[in-house]
């Protein structure tokens, strides 16, 4: 980021401290020692006072949240649609913590070219929730599909498997 207006005269450990609330002085103080936070590309003290147009970066690794550890398989595929059977712990869409973990970049890795194929979503599951996932290969296929899920030709159906603790 470069240095906002309010930003100028300020110690860098104070604008870090008050408007990155996410970690703590101590986790600051080390990242700003280890030179991972640098303006304009130079090594900084925790008291360096900003002024107009600093450049400031703060360096950071970001671990993708895991999911589980199945494959995307194909249940179905015609010349309009690829079926696909999502694991559970697999968000459909990428978002939060998940992008290299959503369904199309999974299913890429066991189906080399799906994201270039330019599939549509024409439904979703949420992350927790298993089962088939109904990609088109074309938008009046994509059209076709959502427009049964409205008119109720087509549904879904949930089913859970449960185990009775007899102790209880």
């Amino acid at each position: 980021a470069h240095t906002k207006g309010r930003w100028v005269g300020r110690e860098i450990g104070e604008i870090f401290l008050k408007e990155f609330k996410l970690f703590s002085k101590e986790y600051y103080e080390k990242a700003i020692e280890d030179g991972k936070i640098t303006i304009n590309g130079e090594n900084v003290t925790f008291e360096t006072t900003l002024d107009h147009n600093d450049l400031i970066v703060h360096q950071s690794v970001f671990t993708e949240t895991p999911v589980l550890d199945r494959e995307v398989e194909v249940a179905f595929e015609n010349e309009k649609y690829l079926v696909v059977n999502k694991p559970c712990s697999v968000p459909v869409h990428p978002c939060g913590a998940y992008k290299a973990n959503s369904l199309m970049p999974l299913l890429n890795l066991t189906r080399p070219g799906a994201i270039e194929e330019n599939l549509k979503l024409t439904h979703r599951l949420d992350r927790l929730t298993s089962g088939l996932v109904v990609l088109a290969k074309s938008r009046a296929s994509a059209a076709d599909v959502i427009k049964a899920f409205e008119t109720y030709d087509v549904g879904k159906a949930y089913v859970a498997r449960c185990r009775i603790n007899e102790n209880v």
